[in-house]
């Protein structure tokens, strides 16, 4: 029936089905799919960084035991959230990849997942990366282009070329998105975060939603 249904539609109709089923798939793309795919980073994650990545997008982590979500998390793993987190903060030491395998992909994945419906034409939405040194922010921005730049998906959707302060994607829904870097004040020095934000004709519009630590 519903082959049947199919070859009844016109192409347009088809192109149509076929543009509504990409937009679902891409919204319900998990934060550690994006980052273990090899279509999008082709990370191999330690058992934390996984465990992060999941209990961020509220499910329970497979890659530890009670005994280590209790030492890290506080709680054991059923007690864990299940709800997407609105704010994520991680505390590691230097080198620990809380940049360049948490934080950089996860402004990657909200520029690229993050559904958009009301945006208008002209209008770019923008993943901020935010730290009150520049030189960090610009750091986490060259983690996302290199990523951008060896994802066979993200690559083609590259607009123009990348610079040390933007990145632009093209989504497959006709959405473009800047990944940009901004300076903040002196209180969390040297500590870059990402959020995702509006921005049209140069007036920032903070937009809610689970990635936008407010």
């Amino acid at each position: 029936m519903r082959v049947r249904l199919l070859a009844a539609m016109s192409p347009a109709e088809r192109a149509e089905i076929a543009r509504l089923v990409e937009i679902e798939e891409r919204a319900s793309l998990s934060f550690r799919t994006f980052l273990e795919s090899p279509d999008y980073c082709g990370l191999d994650l330690s058992p934390m960084v996984a465990a992060i990545a999941d209990a961020a997008d509220g499910r329970r982590p497979d890659t530890i035991d009670d005994a280590t979500a209790e030492r890290y998390f506080g709680c054991a793993l059923e007690r864990l959230p299940r709800q997407r987190r609105r704010t994520v903060a991680v505390q590691a030491g230097g080198r620990g990849g809380k940049t360049s395998r948490l934080l950089a992909p996860k402004a990657l994945h909200a520029a690229w997942t993050t559904p958009l419906p009301t945006l208008a034409v002209e209008e770019h939405a923008v993943a901020l990366i935010v730290s009150s040194d520049l030189i960090f922010a610009k750091q986490a921005l060259s983690f996302c282009t290199g990523y951008a730049n060896a994802s066979p998906v993200l690559r083609a959707a590259i607009v123009g070329e990348p610079t040390t302060e933007s990145l632009t994607l093209l989504r497959p829904d006709g959405r473009l998105v800047d990944v940009r870097v901004r300076a903040a004040g002196v209180r969390g020095k040297g500590v870059p975060y990402a959020c995702l934000k509006r921005l049209m004709e140069g007036v920032g519009a903070a937009m809610k939603d689970a990635n936008d630590p407010k």
